[in-house]
């Protein structure tokens, strides 16, 4: 099953960081380099990075990360036969435009997909998902998607307010709340490209496309209730990096 990463985005929420997002070091590598290693330790082989804003820098310094030997980085779309991969881990690079939207990236990429199941996911996010259960889950119920349900971490409290907007508590959100969100790691079938319109250049994957998915009943939701961080922010990139200093990194698989 081929992996499909939106590597696309500015990140402009980091704020200080002249470096794109997919770049940003965890330890002294790209959280991306962090993101492919751990799917090639489930299994996957063959990936398709959507590039955007300061793509060409990505081509350029992400594959010094790897070992030549096992991963073969290809920054064009076609002209080199499948067979001629051997055993190596095959990860394409693709321009998919700098302010092309989420479903826009995904669509410029149908060609390289084919007509088999695929995975996607973005390029900030690190968890310990059992990756082969949420493919099985998702040959299960023979749905178009499967996205993966996660309960949202907040450093907020959730201000409970009574009819006069007087505070009467102040809650947190606990692991085992009845509370799932988007955690952006999704199984789809080639029959998703149905849902993406011609002008898909300025739709986010998230609006339109899986608005009418869930109109269709043709989405599921695997609950992960482990780890999932997404790096949004310094502070989310700081986090991982001390989960990672002391050896504590969920994710680490290999």
């Amino acid at each position: 099953m081929k992996v499909v990463i939106l590597a696309g985005g500015k990140g402009s929420r980091i704020k200080g960081q002249d470096t794109p997002k997919p770049l940003v070091k965890v330890g002294d590598k790209p959280i991306l380099w962090h993101l492919l290693r751990y799917f090639v330790a489930f299994g996957y082989q063959e990936f398709i990075l959507c590039l955007g804003y300061r793509g060409v820098r990505i081509q350029s310094e992400l594959p010094e990360f790897f070992d030549p030997e096992r991963f073969l980085f290809i920054d064009h779309t076609g002209g080199v036969a499948k067979e001629a991969y051997g055993k190596k881990v095959i990860v394409q690079m693709v321009d998919t435009g700098e302010n092309t939207k989420t479903a826009g990236r995904l669509k410029r990429i149908r060609h390289l997909v084919g007509d088999a199941d695929f995975i996607m996911t973005y390029a900030d996010g690190l968890a310990d998902i059992d990756l082969n259960r949420l493919e099985a889950f998702h040959r299960s119920h023979h749905k178009t998607a499967t996205l993966t349900a996660i309960i949202p971490k907040t450093r907020f409290g959730i201000l409970q307010l009574e009819n006069n907007d007087e505070v009467t508590g102040l809650l947190e959100i606990e692991p085992g709340k009845n509370i799932w969100v988007n955690g952006g790691f999704f199984v789809l079938s080639s029959d998703v490209f149905k849902y993406l319109p011609e002008n898909s250049e300025q739709i986010m994957w998230e609006d339109q496309p899986m608005q009418d998915l869930i109109k269709n009943r043709a989405l599921c939701a695997y609950r992960h209730s482990g780890f999932w961080e997404c790096m949004d922010t310094l502070n989310d990139a700081d986090h991982l990096n001390e989960l990672w200093q002391s050896q504590k990194a969920p994710w680490k698989r290999w």
